[in-house]
């Protein structure tokens, strides 16, 4: 366990460079981070979290954040130090240039990991505030959509400025051939949907940063 440290902004702490896109000036290399929602290894949503990571624009680069070791959110660990688990994921996410979530679909809602990850990144402070996202999913008939809706009214109270479109939401059982058994992108259809979402985060956080 350890106190809550300061957290300082990895655009603060990282030397400059910058390049151009769509005629706007940013820094040359924008740190994505990625929240996943499931924990199981061969999940469809993982996948699409390692395919996002293989499709970004030049001058982007994804990591993808561990959730699996955060306790269940309690706000007496803020009096006795929060874990390791906990100040580590928060200043994952303070690190950000922008973020993507992989949301898969339990019970017509959020998974409770990212619930509970969301949760501990929500306070003392919110370091969700800001940040420019996009968010893909992978699940049943309706392809995560509720979950995603879930998603989006939340992030008006986290001040996460999301990405409109292009949205992805795959309906993993009545689409065939988009992932293998260890849960990997095959379909080139979906990649390429992918490439776009991404290339649109990277101009809406340009846009963002002006």
């Amino acid at each position: 366990m350890k106190q809550l440290r300061q957290l300082r902004s990895y655009k603060d702490s990282t030397p400059k460079r910058s390049a151009r896109v769509n005629g706007l000036v940013c820094r040359a290399d924008l740190r994505v981070i990625a929240i996943p929602g499931a924990l199981r290894k061969a999940s469809t949503n993982n996948g699409l979290l390692r395919a996002a990571a293989q499709v970004v624009p030049d001058g982007m680069h994804v990591v993808q954040a561990d959730i699996s070791q955060l306790p269940l959110y309690n706000d007496d660990l803020w009096a006795s130090g929060v874990p390791d688990s906990v100040a580590n994921f928060r200043e994952q996410i303070d690190s950000a240039d922008a973020l993507l979530f992989s949301v898969p679909e339990y019970n017509y809602s959020l998974p409770g990991p990212m619930k509970n990850a969301i949760d501990w990144a929500s306070k003392n402070p919110n370091v969700f505030a800001g940040k420019p996202a996009t968010m893909l999913g992978s699940g049943g008939t309706s392809g995560t959509a509720t979950a995603q809706l879930h998603l989006r009214q939340a992030a008006v109270w986290l001040d996460i400025h999301f990405l409109n479109k292009p949205s992805i939401q795959i309906k993993r059982f009545v689409e065939q051939d988009v992932f293998d058994d260890e849960g990997n992108l095959i379909s080139d259809k979906w990649r390429e949907r992918i490439r776009e979402q991404m290339q649109a985060l990277q101009q809406w956080t340009v846009q963002l940063q002006k």
